[in-house]
């Protein structure tokens, strides 16, 4: 084997590499959006649950307003939960992204070797 074929046999296994990080990326994805589907499912339960234990302690004053102050921390805990999802989901966007390009640089690089041009 010359050295050119082993230079794209490098390129290759540099491929195969970023092949499995893609993967693992995209599994990593899937599941985030799934824990958003769920986070969004718990949250609708809690504000029908709220909206249910209020209407039946509409008349007692103190537990409406205990009630309703619970329903304040609650939106708050969740803001915060869904910014920190948005900013993961944002994150692994752009790992996604930058492993595509690598990719297309690679691919570039084989492409490159394999017609006789210099590589970068």
């Amino acid at each position: 084997m010359n050295e050119k074929e082993k230079e794209i046999d490098r390129w290759n296994q540099r491929l195969r590499n970023l092949s499995d990080n893609q993967y693992a990326k995209e599994r990593e994805l899937r599941r985030h959006r799934q824990l958003q589907d769920e986070i969004d499912n718990i949250h609708n339960q809690n504000n029908r649950l709220f909206q249910d234990i209020g209407s039946a302690w509409h008349r007692d004053r103190k537990m409406a307003v205990f009630l309703e102050d619970q329903r304040h921390v609650y939106q708050r805990q969740h803001f915060r939960v869904m910014e920190e999802m948005e900013d993961r989901q944002s994150q692994l966007d752009a790992e996604r992204k930058a492993l595509l390009d690598k990719e297309a640089d690679y691919y570039e690089a084989r492409r490159k070797l394999t017609i006789g041009g210099e590589q970068s």
